[in-house]
């Protein structure tokens, strides 16, 4: 999730271009996007990175910092290129036509169809230039969007012609191709002519980022002209999963997992994996199911990513070394084989709430990267079947997982433990125990320029500026756990996720609205505010003499404020993970990428907190 890194060698615009062909063969937009940034610290006029820096934000719905980059880098296309059909710059003509599209759908619902009208004329223009099907077909679908059946309908049947007369000089070309007249026979009602251009299509895919944005097309064309959904169902990524499962028991002994269930198990988890074409798995790594979940979906080829609660060792103390001799070692083989994000740092302390954040975490992770590749998410369970009153543990996992509408799919372990047993051992506390964790929302703020304020300009921001503040933090009083100021600088933390990022938003629509140059104050004065959740310890503070918080997720949040614009608010990646499971759902986080942080922290995968607009696509 973060990293310490903070210098790369220096690499040829070529290399740092095949990373992201990787990366986007693999289906991560982000990896893609951070590879793009990198190779910009070195080569910042490369307009193949500009190109993939701003089309991976773009497809990982950061609509907003895209559009900011592509003013940036003054990414306009070179019309006049001798390659311009079929190369970068068509590329990246169709990237500008593009922006316009996501900001028409992320805008106002009553300026939608004026700005679908402006992207579909963006895109009809550099097709009627070089008659390439990819603008076409998207110009049809947006003129579709926008109530311009007629039009849509005239390029549709313009670009299923033309298309068909194309030899495809390579699978992703042909591919895109298939995909081009499947959109273009829904718009035209040919849905038999559109079911076997899908599976056509289906059978030519190679890279899943594509096979996203095409689903996401198909399904917004099914939408607005009532067609079922289930004629896309040939042509789609492979599913993502959170698992979750009991630890299983030492050899002989009772628990809802006992050891001589296991061949069982592991060929129920094989065979569920297969059923659901599995692809993608985020949970943890305890002895048992977790690992018999992660074993299979490796053999499979999959993409694993282990959320462990506290640092590795302690974990292996805890949670793996218990089942028996053989757990370690396998644990082993998979950390050599997946990406490992540690939810907090340091070891265990007894404290079960940190097994309860880490799985939240990961059922975030999950969520997020199943949006971003627009396939099915559900959840794996190896488990008992019995109901618990523990705080953290696989029937928790489930209850969670189904609060919020989605699909369970569960194995049995065979547990033979009694019902009134309970099967998790005793929390211990250390001779020296911390106290424990508490999962909370931390808020940094400061102004960026309150430096440079004359004495008289300081009295008139306090009056004015950290008064406006002060009025919208009383009025989420009972949320805030803990407040302190010092200077222009905000230190919050809150109890609720959803209070802190909807405070945090209204701060800065609140001082947004304030005429600065009025007040003689600088235009430039804005506040920045980060936002990061955790689970953190809570403390006496010996000198406020009132309640604090400590931790790991407090120095984070303190890193990435200096990183994020004025009038702006970041978040990190557990944040925007945990975002994903409010309800209702009135926030969405647009990728920014691995931002540097002050005082050699590190760089921080890092998104941008906005509210959904309504009606739009996130």
């Amino acid at each position: 999730m973060d990293t310490a890194q903070s210098s790369e060698p220096v690499q040829p615009i070529e290399s740092w271009v095949q990373l992201c062909d990787r990366w986007e063969t693999s289906g991560n937009y982000l990896g893609a996007c951070d590879a793009a940034l990198l190779g910009l610290e070195q080569h910042p006029e490369a307009r193949a990175l500009q190109y993939r820096a701003v089309l991976n934000l773009s497809r990982s719905g950061a609509s907003k910092h895209a559009r900011q980059l592509w003013l940036q880098y003054r990414l306009q296309p070179q019309r006049d290129d001798p390659s311009f059909r079929g190369g970068l710059e068509e590329n990246i003509a169709a990237l500008g036509a593009r922006l316009d599209r996501e900001e028409a759908h992320l805008g106002d619902a009553t300026q939608r169809s004026t700005g679908l009208k402006k992207a579909a004329q963006h895109y009809e223009t550099i097709y009627r230039r070089n008659t390439s099907p990819f603008p076409g077909i998207n110009a049809a679908v947006l003129h579709e969007l926008s109530g311009n059946s007629v039009q849509a309908r005239e390029l549709a049947a313009h670009v299923a012609a033309e298309s068909s007369k194309i030899n495809p000089k390579s699978q992703e070309e042909a591919y895109q191709l298939a995909a081009d007249r499947a959109a273009a026979n829904l718009l035209l009602g040919d849905l038999d002519a559109a079911r076997v251009c899908i599976e056509h299509a289906a059978a030519l895919a190679g890279n899943v980022m594509a096979i996203a944005s095409t689903r996401k097309q198909l399904i917004q064309i099914c939408d607005r002209k009532g067609i079922d959904h289930a004629i896309v169902s040939a042509l789609r990524n492979r599913t993502v999963i959170h698992y979750t499962g009991h630890m299983i028991a030492a050899e002989g002994m009772p628990g809802r997992f006992p050891a001589r269930a296991e061949a069982r198990v592991a060929e129920r988890i094989r065979a569920e994996l297969a059923n659901h074409d599995v692809g993608y798995g985020y949970g943890s790594l305890a002895c048992g199911a977790d690992t018999l979940i992660v074993e299979s979906l490796l053999d499979r080829g999959g993409d694993v990513n282990v959320v462990l609660p506290f640092e590795t060792e302690s974990f292996l103390k805890e949670s793996v070394a218990n089942g028996g001799a053989q757990w370690p070692e396998r644990f082993h083989q998979c950390l050599r084989r997946v990406e490992v994000i540690h939810a907090t740092e340091g070891e265990y302390n007894g404290d079960a709430e940190v097994f309860a954040y880490a799985s939240r975490l990961a059922m975030g992770l999950a969520i997020v990267r199943a949006q971003q590749l627009c396939s099915e998410v559900v959840q794996l369970a190896v488990w008992d079947g019995q109901d618990t009153r523990e705080r953290a543990g696989t029937f928790v996992d489930i209850q969670v997982w189904r609060r919020h509408n989605l699909k369970t799919v569960t194995i049995g372990s065979e547990g033979n433990l009694p019902g009134n047993v309970r099967s998790a051992k005793p929390q211990r506390r250390a001779a020296h125990a911390l106290p424990p964790r508490k999962v909370r929302a931390i808020m940094f703020g400061d102004f960026h320029g309150f430096s440079r304020l004359t004495d008289r300009q300081m009295l008139t921001f306090y009056q004015h500026v950290m008064h406006r503040v002060a009025l919208i933090l009383d009025k989420y009083a009972s949320e805030i756990i803990t407040r302190n100021t010092w200077g222009d600088g905000i230190f919050l933390v809150f109890g609720d996720l959803g209070a802190a990022a909807r405070c945090a938003l209204e701060l800065q629509s609140e001082l947004s609205r304030l005429d600065l140059r009025a007040l003689e104050l600088p235009g430039s004065l804005g506040l920045r505010l980060g936002l990061d959740a955790g689970a953190v310890f809570e403390i006496r503070d010996p000198i406020l003499k009132s309640t604090a918080f400590t931790g790991g997720h407090v120095m984070r949040t303190a890193r990435l404020e200096p990183s994020t614009p004025p009038g702006e608010v970041y978040v990190t990646e557990a944040f925007a993970a945990l975002v994903t499971l409010l309800e209702p759902r009135d926030f969405t986080c647009e990728y920014v990428g691995m931002m540097k942080t002050p005082k050699n922290y590190g760089r921080l995968r890092t998104y941008l907190l906005r509210r959904r607009a309504n009606g739009g696509s996130a």
